[in-house]
């Protein structure tokens, strides 16, 4: 099958070492040894929960919130304060959930 696509990957040199070392003695070229890894190796795909999305996006609408009674002007009032310990508290509840 005739190739038409390239794909451009950084690594660094001991990766390159490591890659080709494993195409010489598989007898391919780094390119065919590289597709061929990367087409027939099992990848694991990491689904985030709903839940942690939905702390998330929370935490990311009262930043967005704080942002803009700052740049209103705003003193820090109580509303402000409550704001970053919400911030704090979703922090530190998705730090928990992905843990």
């Amino acid at each position: 099958m005739k190739k038409s696509k390239s794909l451009t990957i950084r690594y660094t040199e001991k990766e390159d070492a490591k890659i080709r070392k494993g195409a010489e003695k598989s007898g391919m070229t780094a390119s065919e040894y590289v597709r061929r890894a990367s087409l027939n190796s099992r990848t694991r795909v990491r689904k985030i929960p709903e839940e942690k999305v939905r702390m998330i996006s929370q935490t990311q609408a009262s930043l967005n919130d704080l942002m803009i009674m700052e740049e209103n002007g705003s003193e820090p009032s109580e509303a402000i304060k409550l704001k970053i310990k919400e911030i704090q508290e979703g922090l530190n509840n998705i730090w928990t959930l992905l843990s």
